[in-house]
């Protein structure tokens, strides 16, 4: 597969600098596949890449704490008579353990970007 990558890359780098009104057809539509599999790797490299992993899953990480911790923080306003809950979220904050589910939720958000990262 090496082999293959570094022939299609030595190919491209040829063929990059011909001008298009020279080429017979067939060469004008080998040159469009190298281009629309290039957008596609550049494409699936800043949606999918090893970068984008780290930062995301460092986001949801910190997105996981700082939710449980605000989730907390509301509670125990809420049960100090501090703030007064909105109507429809009383249920949500009637137990501190219900917190726990503010940062199992969003952790199940990078689960699934993760799902989709291995299977495509």
């Amino acid at each position: 597969m090496r082999a293959s990558q570094n022939a299609r890359d030595g190919a491209w780098e040829w063929m990059s600098g011909i001008r298009r009104d020279r080429l017979t057809p067939c060469l004008v539509s080998l040159v469009s596949i190298m281009e629309r599999e290039d957008i596609s790797k550049r494409c699936y490299d800043a949606l999918m890449g090893p970068r984008t992993d780290a930062a995301f899953k460092r986001i949801a990480l910190w997105a996981a704490l700082v939710g449980f911790a605000l989730h907390l923080l509301i509670w125990a306003l809420v049960q100090g008579d501090l703030v007064v809950a909105p109507a429809g979220i009383e249920s949500l904050l009637g137990s501190p353990l219900l917190a726990l589910y503010t940062p199992f939720s969003i952790l199940l958000v990078y689960e699934v970007y993760q799902f989709a990262r291995v299977r495509f």
